[in-house]
């Protein structure tokens, strides 16, 4: 199961396509590489800000079993490089979690149920990754940047 951000900007990724399709392949992979970086990174300080990506705040722990709710930041291994991690695919780049961290992404993503050793648990939707208008704006900022770069040497 992989958790990646492609679904929600398909607006943005039309006029990336047209604007891309000129750089050479490259100055492609530099610029995916630079705007995957800066969207890792990014998405790394909202899971540790705890909020999902139109800014509303993750819901607490449940108590277990009468006792209090543990405290503490949720995920904090998960945001980390070597979890949260970009992929480069022959016309772009895939920011998020794969293999067994996207198996855990995905359940606290979509607010789905888990086998535990004990029991079943039900987790809370916890967005976890995403992109919003904030988060587009950079990565056209970033990308005329880099466009400029190529054009005055």
């Amino acid at each position: 199961v992989i958790i990646t951000m492609e679904s929600n900007f398909e607006a943005l990724e039309r006029w990336i396509a047209v604007t891309v399709a000129r750089l050479s392949p490259a100055e492609q992979r530099q610029l995916f590489r630079r705007v995957g970086e800066d969207l890792r990174r990014i998405n790394a300080r909202r899971i540790g800000a705890q909020t999902a990506p139109d800014g509303s705040t993750w819901l607490e722990r449940k108590p277990q079993d009468g006792r209090r709710a543990r405290k503490g930041k949720m995920m904090l291994k998960l945001r980390q490089r070597g979890h949260l991690r970009q992929k480069f695919i022959g016309d772009g780049v895939r920011v998020g979690f794969f293999g067994r961290d996207g198996y855990l992404a995905n359940v606290h993503h979509y607010g789905k149920s888990q086998q535990l050793r004990y029991g079943i648990a039900q987790y809370p939707r916890r967005e976890l990754l995403g992109i919003n208008e904030a988060d587009q704006a950079m990565i056209r900022e970033s990308l005329l940047r880099h466009l400029n770069m190529i054009a005055t040497p």
